[in-house]
């Protein structure tokens, strides 16, 4: 979330069929001339469109004397299907079943594979590669060996 002084023409949430309306129209006249600024309004059709694509919601621009903007980011805020861990995982997909089992690990602490066989209803080979892969996009930890394992939500450092 951010605010920002504005000057308004309008009060109320902000739409991409907002007409734009500059704080000072001479100043951004002269740096659109120049080219050292974008077309008035591109920000927030940028933010309408990257959002939808990043987090699959909108953000919520809301104009007052100060105009207050809120994202939602990663699939905990906003229930989609992007990671948002490390560098390599970042923006990879996420299936519904690894949804389910980090769903469950916030819900219970952890699981184990047993566990996991019984939410999904699947057999233990399937299970360890759907752990794999979620090792893989360090979405989760494993605590404990072999039998006894079980895994928990990786936290960021």
């Amino acid at each position: 979330m951010t605010e920002n002084a504005n000057k308004t023409c309008h009060y109320g949430r902000v739409l991409t069929t907002s007409t734009p309306f500059p704080k000072n129209p001479i100043i951004a006249r002269f740096f659109n001339n120049i080219g050292r600024s974008d077309e008035l309004g591109s920000g927030v059709r940028n933010l309408y469109k990257y959002t939808k694509m990043y987090s699959n919601s909108e953000p919520l621009l809301f104009e007052d004397d100060v105009i207050k903007v809120e994202i939602p980011l990663g699939f905990i805020a906003s229930g989609d299907k992007t990671a948002i861990s490390g560098d390599k995982t970042k923006n990879k997909e996420i299936s519904t079943q690894e949804q389910d089992i980090l769903q469950y690990i916030g819900e219970n602490g952890s699981i184990s594979n047993s566990q996991a066989c019984e939410l999904l209803n699947l057999k233990p080979s399937r299970i360890r590669a759907i752990f794999s892969t979620m090792l893989d996009k360090e979405l989760i930890y494993p605590i404990g060996e072999k039998k006894s394992r079980k895994y928990i939500i990786k936290t960021k450092k």
